[in-house]
């Protein structure tokens, strides 16, 4: 989706992706690995909900994301938290990731939507450079496994994925899942976790 339809998106709430709960893969990656409260970085923060619920759970979090509505959207949602989150318009193809370096980053959804792999290896490269050492990368991917779909993320497979990222990134997990959503049928998709190199 082009980056001007973000924000069209936005404006009219017309949102698949949005269930206004945080992502169980996200919970279950933070209540699995036993992650503590650090900075934290959500790439593609949309309207807010994870990055609420990490700071809910003590974490530190800067949610970034290319579409103004979104963003003032996640400010109101974190309004009066005591922990709140920051919230930024950002475009991470035009510039490096700023208020680094993080302990880990996470995107839900946002990565699988830059259709060329150049394109991905700028996002990679623009993570790892936002991380501190041996900092992490949590990523939700929609994934090619399954049959064709007219709805839904784009589609990446396990190999399109580590190609990008393993310059950048040990791989330490990639495993078959699918995304929350508010479609008929949850789309399949990759829960990936990646160690900056």
């Amino acid at each position: 989706m082009p980056i001007k339809d973000f924000e069209e998106t936005y404006q009219k709430g017309e949102l698949p992706w949005d269930t206004n709960r945080p992502d169980p893969l996200l919970t279950a990656f933070v209540k699995e690995r036993n992650i503590s409260p650090c900075r934290v970085l959500e790439l593609g923060s949309g309207t807010g909900t994870n990055a609420v619920w990490l700071a809910e759970n003590g974490f530190h979090v800067t949610g970034v994301d290319i579409s103004p509505t979104a963003v003032n959207m996640a400010r109101d949602k974190a309004q009066g938290l005591k922990n709140a989150p920051r919230f930024e318009v950002a475009d991470v193809i035009a510039a490096p990731l700023a208020g680094g370096p993080y302990d880990l980053v996470i995107d839900r959804g946002c990565f699988h939507v830059f259709p060329l792999p150049q394109t991905r290896a700028v996002v990679a490269e623009r993570i790892r450079d936002s991380l501190a050492p041996q900092g992490l990368w949590f990523s939700i991917i929609g994934s090619t496994e399954g049959p064709e779909r007219e709805e839904g993320p784009p589609r990446l497979s396990v190999l399109a994925i580590a190609g990008t990222v393993e310059p950048f990134f040990e791989i330490i997990e990639i495993k078959a899942a699918t995304i929350d959503s508010k479609l008929p049928e949850d789309p399949r998709a990759w829960a990936c976790v990646f160690k900056r190199r």
